[in-house]
């Protein structure tokens, strides 16, 4: 700030200095509209609006589309499962009781789940949060139901963000520290919080924060509606361009002969129509008439001539391959995975793909520590309460002990191999120097090796514990098995019809023994 005294020491005037406010020299930011730090600010009389745009955006512009239903398909895709891993040192169990309580928490877990629909919901969560920048999760808990609490998904619509006053913060209740407790419902007017009394949960809000006491999420691409609006601009100027360039326009040169009397007396002729004696013959030429099909007749010297096709700019291509580039960077993610076009070059694919797994699978993350982690939670309530699975009476009292029983995994989508043979070759090469773990490389290859490990366990213990007897028997029957299975007069389509029969009465006896096991 620089101030500017007079004689008797009195503030004559004062300014900003360029080395305050940016200008390299003055006036070089007048005209330029600023917002306030706070992240809420800017968009009080004009949220609604903002969410609309983008929507509309979203339905319009491949690009936007893209830039929302490409990262979707990496970081939740069909849907992220839960595979439990509590912390038994924590909770003070033994292994074996940890990893069988672990895995019937995984089953009851997942067909729940299914049940709900929750893991097709997971990705409506995504995408909503992503459009217009917030999503709603409704628990449902309705009497003389089968499932312990319906999942219904909802738009920020839901939330009324004209509600701004001491209690709220664009429709959100919120307390003196910014934290959210509940909202403002569109429909009823009245106030939704986010857990009741008992602590069961009401309704989940979900959305990307990028600024800290951000209280509404923004959609993924608000900051390229602009870009947008001027890219509708480009493609006008491009089509109009693109008509003039294909049109071709041919011309008549001659003196004599009238190329419109002949292409009338074809017309004619076409139609079956006997052409006024004086309309058989080239006006001023004495030539014959025409026959329906044939060029045109000129004399020596005449001719018709043609304009040349122009070649086709490269202005869209440039303008739309910028217009990609920011949108990508306004999303986080790289252009040429937005487009799913990759150089050919292993190395270039290989960076694009690394820092497109870096975001999803942060947005992954956040989805599973918000979302995901608290449906996980309310299952367990129910699957205690019900009597299906055994805690600690800690767990009720003690937000330690309910995160050591949520412990986990989640198993999303994994991204495909660029080179298989070269990155199989690196995982082992990392893995012998002890970069990296068995299971880690298994997960990033879309295998769950723990349940691998623990399957390869169990059956060599069996056979371990077998007498000699026992294992010749087992190889006699299997050798004798391997010899009824191979027939060399099978034909593909048998074998595939067996196989196929034999899959289907392991289906059965897995169903029944699970449902057997659910009833005890």
């Amino acid at each position: 700030m620089v101030f500017i005294y007079g004689a008797d020491g009195k503030i004559i005037s004062r300014g900003i200095s360029a080395q305050y406010d940016g200008s390299k020299a003055g006036g070089d930011l007048h005209g330029w509209t600023t917002f306030t730090t706070n992240p809420n600010d800017f968009v009080f009389s004009s949220y609604g609006t903002l969410s609309k745009r983008n929507a509309t955006l979203y339905h319009t512009s491949s690009i936007a589309r893209a830039c929302v239903n490409k990262p979707l398909t990496y970081a939740i895709g069909d849907g992220l499962v839960h595979r439990s891993a509590i912390d038994a040192d924590f909770l003070g169990i033994n292994s074996k009781a940890a990893k069988e309580w672990s895995r019937n928490f995984t089953e009851l877990l997942h067909y729940e789940k299914i049940e709900s629909g929750y893991y097709e919901k997971q990705a409506l969560l995504y995408r909503e949060a992503k459009i217009t920048g917030d999503s709603v999760l409704y628990f449902l808990r309705e009497e003389d139901s089968e499932i312990p609490f319906d999942l219904i998904a909802a738009g920020g619509d839901e939330i009324d963000w004209k509600t701004v006053d001491n209690n709220h913060i664009l429709g959100i209740f919120v307390d003196d520290y910014n934290r959210r407790s509940g909202f403002r419902r569109a429909k009823t007017g009245k106030d939704l919080m986010f857990r009741d009394a008992d602590g069961n949960q009401n309704a989940i809000q979900f959305l990307f924060r990028e600024r800290p006491g951000q209280i509404r999420g923004f959609g993924c691409y608000y900051s390229e509606i602009a870009r947008a609006k001027g890219l509708d601009r480009v493609w006008d100027a491009t089509i109009e361009r693109m008509v003039q360039e294909s049109v071709q326009m041919g011309y008549f040169n001659t003196s004599y002969t009238d190329p419109a009397q002949q292409a009338a007396n074809m017309a004619r002729q076409a139609r079956g129509e006997t052409p006024k004696s004086g309309e058989l013959k080239n006006a001023s030429s004495g030539r014959t008439e025409m026959v329906p099909g044939n060029m045109y007749v000129f004399e020596n010297g005449e001719s018709m001539q043609f304009t040349d096709l122009k070649t086709p700019s490269n202005n869209f291509g440039l303008a739309n391959e910028w217009s990609l580039r920011m949108f990508a960077m306004a999303v986080g993610y790289p252009p040429e995975f937005i487009r799913g076009e990759y150089s050919t070059s292993y190395t270039a694919h290989r960076g694009g793909l690394n820092d497109a797994i870096k975001k999803y699978m942060q947005e992954r993350n956040t989805f599973a520590r918000y979302v995901d982690q608290v449906v996980n939670l309310e299952y367990l309530k129910y699957f205690i309460r019900s009597g299906e699975l055994k805690v600690k009476p800690s767990f009720w009292t003690d937000h330690r002990v309910r995160r050591a029983y949520l412990s986990g995994s989640v198993l999303g989508p994994v991204p495909g191999h660029i080179n298989p043979f070269v990155e199989a070759k690196a995982d082992i090469l990392a893995d012998e120097a002890g970069y990296n773990t068995k299971s880690t490389i298994s997960a990033k290859y879309g295998h769950d090796f723990w349940n691998t490990i623990d399957e390869w366990a169990d059956q060599q213990m069996a056979w371990f514990n077998a007498s000699p007897a026992q294992q010749a028997e087992q190889l006699a029957k299997n050798q004798e098995e391997d010899t009824k299975n191979f027939n060399p007069e099978e034909t593909t389509e048998e074998k595939e019809k067996r196989e196929e029969e034999e899959n289907k009465n392991e289906e059965k006896s897995m169903t029944r023994r699970f449902f057997g096991w659910r009833k005890k």
